[in-house]
Formats: structure tokens, sequence, C-alpha cells
């Protein structure tokens, strides 16, 4: 079987979500609440309401102080959990809590709500929430690509939360190459269950599926075991753990573990993957860089 290197793409035009926004309305603003405010020229706000009136909102920054701002230049704004507030400072939300390196968490993204993801520049994916509970996600390999034989992939789920910082969700992997699409049974599949626990910011999930390579069944499923780790407002931790089986029925391991750079619709993930046979020749790992946009 060829050694297949996956990862996500497609531009999937979108919707933007405006969950608790509000745009230049008295009506829904709670004094002494924290708002997120972004004007029109681009500029963003995080305060607590003070007072607002007709045409003005006066707002308590950490940074700026007291500040007064005009309702005509707010674009929208969004009422804060204190939740996001560590030692008093804003933390925005994880933009990208729904994937650790490849593999999925059991959190999904909202409807209209999607990513894109770079790996590498060669591998792309891009997902995107249909429902509150559904993703979709597709990709292609650029190498592949310009030969004229692209491999592609598409990736559902449906996930779902089942107590407080419990989820979980199902999914499924295929892939293929394009001149093999009147062959579909000769891809490659994978069928998943998947639970998370812990929150947006710090949590682990168990996987298990079956893989289906040819249209057969492999007899032993594989697993993973990831997690995360916000350490701070921009940087957290990353591990993504596989065990695979093959058609020999024999397991292999696979262990990551790299370091997530967080900005407020971007992230970068630096990380190495290793076995007991890349140790031998790069002791830290084959390194992995990735780039995710939220959008």
């Amino acid at each position: 079987m060829k050694n297949l290197i996956l990862l996500f793409f497609l531009t999937i035009s979108c919707y933007n979500l405006f969950a608790q926004s509000i745009k230049n309305s008295d009506e829904f603003l709670l004094q002494d609440s924290v708002y997120l405010i972004k004007m029109t020229d681009g500029s963003t706000f995080y305060g607590r309401i003070l007072w607002s009136s007709e045409k003005e909102i006066r707002l308590l920054t950490n940074n700026a102080g007291e500040i007064t701002i005009q309702k005509s230049k707010i674009e929208y704004m969004e009422l804060q959990h204190d939740l996001q507030f560590k030692n008093g400072k804003y933390w925005f939300k994880n933009p990208t809590p729904t994937r650790y390196l490849i593999s999925p968490s059991a959190f999904n993204l909202q409807a209209g709500e999607g990513y894109y993801q770079n790996i590498w520049v060669l591998l792309h994916s891009a997902h995107l929430g249909i429902t509150d509970f559904f993703s979709l996600g597709v990709g292609f390999e650029t190498l592949t690509l310009l030969r004229g034989q692209p491999i592609y992939f598409i990736v559902p789920k449906f996930s779902f939360e089942i107590s407080d910082n419990f989820y979980a969700g199902i999914g499924g992997l295929y892939l293929n190459i394009a001149k093999n699409t009147e062959q579909f049974g000769n891809g490659i599949g994978l069928g998943y269950g998947l639970v998370t626990y812990g929150s947006k910011d710090n949590n682990i999930t168990f996987g298990a599926g079956l893989d289906v390579v040819g249209g057969e069944f492999l007899t032993k499923p594989s697993f993973t075991l990831s997690g995360m780790v916000r350490l701070s407002k921009n940087i957290g931790l990353v591990s993504e753990n596989w065990l695979f089986s093959d058609k020999k029925n024999d397991y292999y391991f696979i262990f990551s573990y790299g370091m997530r750079f967080i900005w407020e619709s971007v992230t970068i993930d630096l990380a190495f993957i290793n076995n007991n046979e890349i140790i031998n020749t790069f002791f830290l790992g084959f390194p992995f860089l990735d780039f995710v946009i939220k959008f």
C-alpha cells in the first residue's frame, strides 16, 4: 500500500455567526457585564459596561482604563463569560478546540463556523459546521494534484455533549486518488468513535476505529489518545498518539508532542512525530508544522 500523507482543504463559502451578538442596540446590553466590542475600523475592545446612552457606551478596559465608544462605529458586540478571564485578564476563546494535530476531538464546530488548515504548505483542508452537531471536512494534497491524480479525502463528524465537560462523537474518513473515482471501493476508509473529557482549553480524547483498505476491513481496531493544555493566553501544549494495525494484524505505535501558538483566529502547531524507527534517525522525531485559520 502506498504511503499517503493526508490533510484537508476546500474553499467553502460560509456565513458569519452572531450568537449573542448585538449591533448598536441598548435593549440587550447588560450593565456591569463584560463584552467584546469589534469596531468598524477593525479594532477590538474587551471591557465592562459602566453605562450606555442612545449614542455612546462607557467601557472599563484592562489596558486603556475607561473609554467612551460611539455606537455608530460598532460593528458588533458579544457578551463574554467569566470563564474567559484568568487572573483578571481576558483570554479569547480557543479558536480550534475541535482538532489536535490531525485527529479530531469530540467538540464540534457550530453551524457556520469553519477553519482552513495547511501542513507543510502542501497539504490543505477545510472543515465547516453544517449544524451545531454535524461538520464536514474535505481536502487534497498539492503534489499529486500537479501530477493530475490528486489524493483527496472527505471527513464527516457528528458529535454532541453528554454532560458537563464530557462529549462524544462518531465520524469517518474516506480517502482515494482521483483516477480511482470509478472504483470507489479501492479507497481507504475509517469509521471511528471518540469521547472527550475537559474544557475547550484543557482536554483529553480517546478514540477507536476500524480501517477499510481496498474494500476489506482490517480485523483489529486502531486507537488514538490525544490531549491539549493551554498554558497561557497564547501558548499551549498538544499531543496526538496512534496505535495502528496492518493487514498482518501487527500493531505499531506513533506518538507526537509539540507546542501550539494561539491567536484569536489563528493557531500554529510546531510538533514532532516519532516511533521506534524514526527515533533512530531523528531523535526528536519528524517535524510537523501547520497553521490553521478559523473563519
